[in-house]
């Protein structure tokens, strides 16, 4: 038996042997001649390579039970339209019913029989994947900041919104596949003196992309969906690009057109979008659902061959599927080569919008030190009219039930209130002020090292 290398190999099968071809996978690829067993030792590429598509969808399905309108019509319908095949993976955001998963999963199950939902919080995060493929591990990491739990009516915080990751095998490809939920817009997103939540989403990019970086990079493809309730023209979702090196399936599509908008929210041919409640009347809505992806180029070479909306209105009815739209996006992969010239990483980059965050980590700070010392001072001061009203004897002296009842009441409110201030200024936004300085402190490690690096390069 006679070894050879992979250029002699070639030129030899040119001239003397006709050449059969295999299977496509990482091996020997044996020819036959009237030599005998002439084999090729350690291929660096196969002759033909096997290209695999993937079909990723992303939709935040508003699944509020009571308050989205016609919930349950659309997640039926969302089921059926699942169960078709169109889709291998597929992550939803706001499935807050256990029986609306259940359903979904149930209806797809032929084509999508694999699926998780992340559990967290005192409602959920609402975050489920489905796939055509085995999970064959699932992680799930929550913000830090998450708005108030004082503010109820808002739900982030009962939530637990955070980030849930399944590792998904495609044949040889090892793929994750990320979903996230930030914490839910009521200002524009890219203006810090009207967004008092823009520092939590801020950093929820930060954690995002820093939970990439280390749980990716022992994935061929990563591939990053969901809900970021964040502007594509606000820091944090450059922080969440950026420091994770990835890539805008939407910017990267082949299919691109200048004057076509990209609207997953507050569309105006959406059956839910309210004229009064737009942040932006003049402009036709705003792109906040994204699918952004990475890849190792020496293990998996991937391309954006489509991506587009979908998930609009239900056939047949004049209702959307959701009050968002949904986010496609086709990839090819094939098997990436050991001699791939890697591009630097984007060190600049990296450093650049690091130090964009610190001036609005350093005004968060100082904002919630400033909000802290209010409430401490608030409730001492309702334990003092408190202190100062009994022992003057104001609660003492009423003599009828209806006096008594509601010196009773003033009682109980001023201790509400007290404790209330209390809690806040003590334990909500200390935790606050510690989390903003440790994050700050982290990123300004960071930024010393990239300083570091790029001045010895």
């Amino acid at each position: 038996m006679l070894y050879v290398d992979s250029a002699s190999a070639v030129q030899i099968a040119l001239c003397f042997v006709e050449i059969e071809v295999g299977s496509s996978v990482w091996g020997n690829h044996r020819f036959f001649s009237g030599w005998k067993d002439i084999r090729i030792a350690k291929m660096a590429r196969p002759w033909k390579e096997e290209k695999r598509q993937i079909r990723v969808v992303t939709l935040n399905c508003w699944g509020l039970m009571y308050v989205s309108s016609h919930r349950e019509k659309r997640i039926g319908c969302l089921g059926d339209e699942l169960a078709k095949g169109c889709y291998d993976v597929v992550t939803l955001q706001e499935i807050w019913m256990e029986k609306d998963y259940k359903q979904i999963c149930d209806k797809a199950k032929d084509v999508l029989p694999y699926h998780h939902y992340f559990h967290s919080g005192f409602l959920g995060s609402g975050m489920c994947i489905l796939s055509k493929w085995p999970i064959v591990d699932t992680l799930f990491h929550g913000y830090s900041l998450n708005s108030y739990a004082y503010r109820i009516l808002e739900g982030d915080w009962f939530g637990g919104k955070g980030v849930g990751l399944c590792v998904i095998q495609v044949d040889d490809f090892t793929v994750n596949v990320y979903t996230t939920h930030n914490t839910a817009m009521y200002a524009p997103s890219n203006v810090f003196s009207a967004d008092e939540h823009f520092t939590h989403r801020l950093l929820q990019g930060y954690e995002l992309s820093k939970f990439v970086r280390f749980t990716g990079t022992n994935s061929d493809l990563n591939v990053v969906t969901g809900d970021f309730n964040t502007e594509d023209n606000s820091l944090g979702l450059k922080v969440a690009r950026v420091n994770a090196d990835l890539q805008d399936a939407w910017l990267d599509r082949p299919n691109q057109c200048k004057d076509e908008p990209c609207c997953t929210v507050e569309a105006p041919d959406n059956c839910y979008t309210s004229t009064k409640t737009r942040f932006y009347p003049q402009h036709p809505g705003m792109r906040i659902d994204y699918i952004l992806y990475n890849a190792k180029p020496r293990s998996c070479c991937v391309t954006c061959r489509d991506c587009r909306l979908t998930f609009k209105k239900i056939p047949g009815t004049d209702i959307n599927y959701s009050d968002h739209d949904g986010v496609e996006a086709l990839f090819e992969l094939e098997k990436g080569r050991d001699d791939q010239v890697l591009e630097p990483s984007d060190e600049e980059g990296r450093l650049g919008v690091l130090l964009e965050m610190l001036p609005y980590l350093s005004d968060s700070i100082q904002k919630i030190t400033r909000q802290r010392f209010c409430y401490l001072l608030v409730s001492l001061l309702f334990f003092l009219l408190l202190a100062s009203l009994w022992l003057s004897g104001a609660f003492h002296w009423q003599t009828s039930v209806y006096a008594r009842c509601g010196a009773l009441v003033a009682l109980l409110a001023l201790v509400v209130l007290g404790l209330a201030a209390l809690c806040i200024g003590v334990s909500v936004k200390t935790t606050e002020l510690n989390q903003l300085i440790g994050r700050k402190r982290e990123i300004t490690l960071n930024v010393r090292r990239l300083e570091s690096q790029l001045k010895n390069k």
